[in-house]
C-alpha cells in the first residue's frame, strides 16, 4: 500500500500535471490558429501598394502610420508607444486596485504617495532642503567636484553621466 502511495505521488501525480499543461497549451494554440484576431500579424497594417523588395518598412507599416498619425503632443508616435501605455495602464488598474496585500500593498502604497500631489505641493522643497543648503554653503570651486560626487553617489546626474553607448563610428563588436 505504502509503495502504491509513494508511486502515485511521485510519479502519476506530476505526470497528470504535466498532461492537463500539455492539454491547455494545445488548446491555446488551436483558439489561436481558430481565431484570426490573435495572428501576430495585422493585415491591415500592411500598405499593399508599395513593392515589399523596394521599401519593406513602408510595405510592413505604411497602413498603420496611415491610421495613426502621430498627436500633437508626441514628437515620436509608434507601436511600440502603444504597447508602453497598454502596459502603463494594465500597471495603474493593478496599483489602484484595492483590497492588495503584502508586497502589491506596498506598491500601491508607494504609486499612491507618488500620485498625492496636494500633498506633494503642500512639502514645498522640504525633501530636498538638505541638498539646497549643500549647494548654497559653496563658497569655494574646489568644493564642487565633492558635490558632484555626493550627487552622482544617489543618481544626480550632475553636469555628465557616465553610461555605455555605441560608438557612432564604428558599431561593430570590437568598438574600436
Amino acid at each position: 500500500m505504502r509503495r502504491q502511495l509513494v508511486a502515485f505521488s511521485c510519479f502519476a501525480l506530476p505526470l497528470a500535471a504535466a498532461l492537463s499543461a500539455a492539454h491547455e497549451a494545445a488548446a491555446t494554440v488551436a483558439a489561436a490558429q481558430a481565431n484570426p484576431k490573435t495572428s501576430s500579424i495585422q493585415i491591415d497594417a500592411l500598405d499593399h501598394k508599395i513593392d515589399p523588395c523596394t521599401d519593406f518598412y513602408q510595405f510592413a507599416c505604411g497602413g498603420w502610420v496611415a491610421k495613426n498619425p502621430v498627436p500633437a503632443d508626441r514628437r515620436s508616435f509608434g507601436r511600440f508607444t502603444e504597447v508602453q501605455e497598454h502596459n502603463f495602464a494594465i500597471l495603474r488598474r493593478i496599483l489602484e486596485t484595492q483590497g492588495a496585500e503584502g508586497d502589491r500593498r506596498k506598491a500601491a502604497d508607494y504609486y499612491a504617495a507618488c500620485m498625492d500631489e496636494p500633498r506633494i505641493e503642500s512639502n514645498g522643497l522640504t525633501a530636498i532642503a538638505q541638498d539646497l543648503a549643500t549647494v548654497d554653503e559653496l563658497t569655494n570651486p574646489d568644493d564642487l567636484p565633492v558635490l558632484v560626487a555626493h550627487l552622482h553617489s544617489y543618481g544626480v546626474p550632475a553636469f555628465f553621466r557616465f553610461a555605455p553607448q555605441t560608438d557612432r563610428r564604428d558599431a561593430g563588436e570590437s568598438g574600436g
